[in-house]
């Protein structure tokens, strides 16, 4: 039936394609005849496709022409355009057309139909896409990475793949995102997770008593609700443990055995530290006591003495170290003080010289020793006649001398100059005297 009606129906077909072709060849005709009388717009662009040989005209509508078009301007001469025959089209430039029309590929076109004129024209909105406007129409190239996550897989099941801002982002996705993701059921451990992965902590320290074995041989270890507990299980461990309530009692612990020992304590003595190398030295004792443990309380049996003064008449003079620096009256440095008073020279009776020596100490001093040296090596002195001077009493040394030169000379009378005493004040016992001669 289908193949009898296709049939009957061929001879129409083929009819109707005959008056097309015949229509289409009369407006070429009509075309061709009338682009003669067509009058040239200098101010229209010819944009030839050099790769497809397709011609548009319109007006300048774009300074973004691309690369593969040759522009020219009606009357102007092109090697692409030499060989074409404007009379073949319905138009070459707009003045060709009607009102209200363009010239689009040589045919004249409503101008309604152009997109663009500028490349703001063409701006839709998306960030991702390089808007321009050639030739009337908008151009919205892609110029990101990607669109949507698929477009970024990378076939690795341990990255999470997306699209971010038209670039793919490829992250670790390790597996969790939030801590109750990890939960593994299990009450000893502590299930989180961080950057992704799960972590799961073992909060206890043990499971069995085994686990608590700490060495030490004086302990119970044992294992309660997964944590370890050690018991002491001996004797001692500090000496605390072993106080017995008696201060008359040394109490310690014997870590040896773990066994307390209470030591009957031995009388104890104290001394003030404020007074460092004095302790038993003169008068100076520590103080002793002693522990009675009956009344619970220590006993003084000595009391403590300290240093005392000594630089007065009665303590240098009572035979007792009472500042305990091991010296006694005429050795105590507290005690002893000989002084140069003066030095000078009598001209007017000759070359006479003399110096004044005074005991300013506490005591009676014996076997003291001066000498003067005259300043150009000249010496005298009492070594073979030492003098006496009893506390507060003082001498007048004379001794006769004629320099053999004339000059400058410098006269220096010292007492006790072999130092034999131990002095409170040694910056005292030496005078100068300047001599012209």
């Amino acid at each position: 039936m289908f193949i009898e009606m296709a049939r009957n129906e061929t001879p129409l077909l083929l009819g109707l394609v005959t008056i097309l072709l015949v229509l289409v060849g009369f407006s070429v005709i009509y075309f061709t005849l009338d682009f003669s009388d067509k009058k040239v717009d200098s101010q229209q662009l010819v944009l030839k496709d050099k790769d497809e040989g397709l011609s548009y005209v319109g007006r300048v509508i774009s300074e973004n022409v691309p690369e593969d078009y040759v522009n020219f301007a009606k009357g102007g001469s092109s090697s692409d355009n030499d060989d074409n025959d404007d009379d073949e089209y319905e138009c070459v430039v707009n003045s060709d057309c009607d009102d209200g029309e363009v010239c689009i590929n040589h045919e004249c076109e409503d101008e309604n139909l152009m997109e663009c004129v500028v490349n703001s024209d063409c701006d839709d909105g998306d960030l991702l896409t390089d808007d321009s406007c050639v030739a009337g129409f908008c151009h919205n190239d892609f110029n990101g990475e990607c669109r949507e996550n698929d477009d970024c897989s990378d076939g690795n099941v341990l990255t999470r793949d997306r699209c971010v801002a038209g670039q793919c982002s490829f992250s670790l996705i390790g597996n969790c995102d939030f801590n109750w993701e990890c939960a593994d059921g299990n009450a000893l451990t502590n299930d989180v997770c961080t950057n992704n992965v799960c972590q799961n902590n073992f909060i206890g320290n043990c499971l069995n008593d085994l686990n608590c074995d700490d060495g030490d041989a004086s302990t119970s270890d044992v294992c309660v609700d997964y944590f370890c507990e050690h018991t002491f299980s001996l004797g001692c461990r500090t000496n605390s443990e072993c106080n017995d309530s008696n201060i008359c009692t040394n109490d310690v612990c014997n870590l040896a055995d773990f066994t307390c020992s209470n030591n009957v304590v031995a009388d104890r003595d104290t001394y003030s530290p404020l007074y460092p190398g004095t302790e038993g030295v003169g008068i100076c004792q520590s103080q002793i006591e002693t522990c009675n443990a009956v009344s619970q309380n220590w006993i003084v049996l000595q009391n403590e003495v300290n240093p005392q003064l000594e630089g007065s008449p009665a303590s240098c003079n009572d035979g007792i170290d009472n500042d305990c620096d091991a010296g006694i009256d005429v050795t105590d440095s507290g005690c002893v003080d000989l002084e140069i008073v003066e030095i000078d020279r009598l001209v007017t009776g000759g070359n006479f010289y003399y110096f004044d020596i005074k005991n300013n100490g506490y005591v009676d001093l014996n076997n003291i020793l001066w000498s003067l040296s005259m300043g150009n090596g000249a010496i005298f002195n009492n070594n073979l006649e030492p003098i006496s001077l009893g506390r507060g009493e003082d001498i007048r040394i004379r001794k006769f001398y004629v320099y053999p030169v004339s000059g400058s000379y410098t006269a220096f009378a010292y007492a006790d100059y072999l130092n034999n005493f131990d002095e409170s004040n040694e910056s005292n016992n030496g005078k100068t005297l300047g001599v012209v001669i």
